[in-house]
């Protein structure tokens, strides 16, 4: 009887630890609890000695009427005791009914706190698994424009090459017209260059010209005089064969006068005037070859020197007229040439003109497509680098994303066990017989089973996690089965 009793009490104080637990707030009853365990704990041990005397008593035969009277005294202080352990153990009962409504409670709090954590854990796990089917569809979607990125900096790779190969060419063909320009602009010089010269040529040449003009008015002139004195010379020959017939005349009447005065004389002296006659012959036959031959002389030296002149004259005009001549064409040739030098300086100014508007535009257009590709170069860049910093940021989200799964899934199973727990827990605390039972049953305690669940302190679930310390020493959760 004692023993049972005593196995009773002890389940009773584990009860009564266990509700402890559960209720910190009942304190003073707590206190009593404990006083009154120890008391029938002490009594316990005292009924146990009684036990070992009794049976000590029993053993001893002879002693057994003379202990006999005490052991009734003893039994009636048991009995005493009894009925205040009794009346303790009902007091405890209605007390464990009280400590039992507040479990339920506190187990039907907890219930709703926990299907509400549960709730709000599965909210937030499918939220979870949205944002990582929204991440893993933006990944794609930005793998999928990072390779349009790619292939797009393919292209402009390629057009930059393109565009590359198309500035070494037009620089080439800038370095061609260059040349050309140069060229066209020494030639030009050159052309200038001969112009002037030919400019002062041809005002040397207008000077000669000017003076050959002179010249040929000066032999003009001469001509006019040498034919004046032509002239004069042919009046002059013309009276000196005047004169001429006039002393032939006179030479004549002279000797006619002279023949009629002699013919007196031929008669005596015949020989005389025929030798007279022959003399006088003979003498004018001589002056009349002699004056023929002077005049034929001066007609001869006049004539030649005439001629010479006039050949002379006629040689240097048609000299200096083939030289007018040939200046007249070598001016024509000039200033064709000059025209033509002109006209080329003036097309070759236009098309230097046109090669340094070409040469600008394509400076232009080089400078603006280099600028351009610069700028969608820059822009590329800075698109790849938002592209690798979104890409880290998502993949460092991503990982976050993991972390927090990993993390959530860890609380979940801890949460699951811990509610499996509970459950069972409850269920036990469902099935609770009345104290009698509990007593003569719950004999042994669960030692083992307890859950022990510290959560860390993350700043990430810092308002939506459930914050639950269970020590192996602190929770003790007993069934009825003894599990």
């Amino acid at each position: 009887m004692f023993s049972v009793f005593r196995r009773r009490t002890a389940s009773a104080s584990r009860s009564d630890s266990n509700v402890k637990e559960n209720s910190p707030s009942k304190t003073t009853n707590e206190h009593k609890i404990n006083i009154e365990n120890n008391g029938i704990k002490h009594r316990t041990l005292s009924g146990v000695s009684l036990t070992s005397s009794s049976s000590s008593s029993l053993v001893t035969s002879p002693l057994l009427n003379i202990t006999r009277q005490q052991e009734k005294q003893e039994l009636q202080t048991l009995n005493d005791r009894l009925a205040v352990i009794i009346d303790t153990v009902r007091r405890l009962e209605q007390d464990n009914e009280k400590l039992r409504t507040i479990v339920k409670t506190n187990t039907q709090s907890f219930e709703i706190e926990t299907s509400k954590v549960k709730t709000l854990y599965e909210n937030e796990l499918d939220d979870a698994k949205k944002l990582i089917e929204e991440l893993a569809h933006e990944k794609s979607r930005l793998e999928i424009e990072l390779e349009k990125y790619r292939s797009e900096n393919t292209d402009l790779q390629a057009k930059l090459s393109r565009i590359d190969r198309d500035v070494r060419g037009t620089e080439s063909r800038l370095k061609q017209y260059e040349n050309e320009i140069a060229e066209l602009k020494t030639r030009c010089n050159s052309m200038i260059i001969e112009t002037t010269r030919k400019n002062e040529e041809n005002e040397i040449f207008q000077n000669l010209n000017n003076d050959l003009e002179k010249q040929i008015t000066a032999l003009k002139r001469q001509l006019e005089s040498e034919t004046l004195l032509r002239i004069d010379l042919e009046n002059k020959n013309k009276t000196l064969r005047e004169e001429l017939e006039f002393n032939e005349q006179v030479h004549v009447t002279h000797i006619q006068q002279i023949k009629e005065q002699q013919c007196y004389d031929i008669i005596h002296n015949d020989g005389l005037r025929q030798q007279y006659d022959d003399k006088l012959l003979q003498e004018l036959q001589q002056i009349r070859t002699q004056n023929e031959q002077e005049i034929i002389l001066l007609r001869e030296e006049i004539a030649l020197q005439y001629e010479k002149k006039i050949e002379d004259l006629n040689t240097t005009n048609r000299r200096y007229i083939d030289q007018i001549n040939n200046y007249r064409t070598d001016l024509i040739s000039y200033r064709e040439r000059i025209e033509e030098t002109i006209k080329t300086r003036d097309i070759c100014n236009e098309k230097m003109l046109q090669f340094e508007q070409r040469c600008r535009d394509l400076e232009d257009r080089t400078y603006r497509t280099q600028q351009q590709q610069h700028e969608s170069l820059i822009e590329r860049d800075e698109e790849i680098n938002n592209l690798k910093i979104i890409i880290e940021q998502m993949q460092n989200d991503y990982q976050n994303l993991l972390d927090t799964k990993i993390g959530l899934d860890r609380e979940i199973s801890t949460y699951r066990k811990l509610l499996d727990s509970e459950e069972q827990r409850l269920n036990i605390g469902s099935r609770l017989e009345p104290i009698t039972n509990i007593n003569s049953i719950g004999t042994s305690t669960i030692n083992d089973e307890s859950v022990a669940i510290v959560t860390p302190s993350s700043t990430r679930q810092r308002n939506k996690r459930a914050r639950i310390e269970v020590d192996d020493d602190e929770m003790i959760l007993t069934n009825g089965n003894g599990h």
